[in-house]
């Protein structure tokens, strides 16, 4: 009998599947595809210590549109380790009604999650930029997703808590078009950086050294390309947090 290897599996069982007529990530493809064997690796390794982020506390900070791999793979594996970690987003806000747009009740409590370009669901808000301190937190970072880091870059409260919180030294991260927000607080620009791909040129516009790999670290500032890097992402991450 020959073994089939974990994604041939993913591709075999999909056979029974009426496969989505939308693009989407799909995380079992991502982790088995060849290349990928850090991430594996990553996100199903037993912790060696699972109380060792016991106490610290990790902020998430994303509305809607936020890339749901980008906020539950680093969170799950931070989690496993005994650390706190909190989805920290801006109040919500109702659009004036020349713009057409309705929220349903839930999006004052959650946030629309995203997999590449399809909702993928709701997570819970743990709290708000706007009443948070940079006290409270040990460590933060900004998933991606197009849709978040679109209203992110927007939002004052959100651009003075990460200027405030770069201003401590702690380790803070972006990863994908999470950098976009780095940018607008300008705290990419004189600074060696990296994001998604398509974002480079405007991180180099706006200032910046941009690096093509999968983390760059220039003090406390730690930017990543895309999912796959999580992995030398949270490294990254873990090696200032104190």
């Amino acid at each position: 009998m020959t073994h089939q290897t974990p994604r041939e599996v993913v591709e075999t069982l999909h056979q029974y599947d009426d496969l989505p007529s939308f693009p989407k990530i799909n995380i079992h493809f991502l982790a088995t595809a060849q290349g990928n064997e850090h991430l594996l690796k990553f996100m199903t390794e037993k912790p060696d210590d699972p109380t060792r982020f016991k106490g610290k506390r990790i902020g998430i900070i994303a509305t809607h549109g936020v890339e749901e791999t980008e906020v539950s793979i680093p969170r799950k594996w931070f989690e496993a380790r005994s650390a706190i970690c909190h989805l920290v987003s801006p109040n919500h806000i109702e659009y004036a009604p020349t713009f057409g747009i309705q929220f349903p009740e839930i999006a004052k409590t959650h946030v629309l999650a995203i997999q590449f370009t399809t909702n993928s669901g709701w997570i819970p808000i743990d709290a708000r930029v706007e009443e948070v301190a940079v006290d409270d937190y040990d460590a933060i970072y900004v998933p991606g997703g197009a849709w978040n880091p679109d209203q992110l870059r927007a939002n004052h409260a959100v651009l003075s808590f990460l200027q405030k919180f770069q201003a401590t030294g702690k380790p803070m991260g972006a990863i994908c078009h999470g950098s976009q927000v780095f940018l607008s607080a300008k705290l990419t620009k004189g600074r060696k950086a990296t994001g998604y791909w398509p974002m480079m040129e405007d991180m180099a516009n706006a200032g910046a050294t941009v690096l093509d790999q999968p983390v760059v670290v220039d003090e406390n500032v730690i930017t990543s390309r895309f999912i796959y890097d999580i992995p030398q992402f949270v490294d990254a991450i873990v090696a200032q947090l104190r």
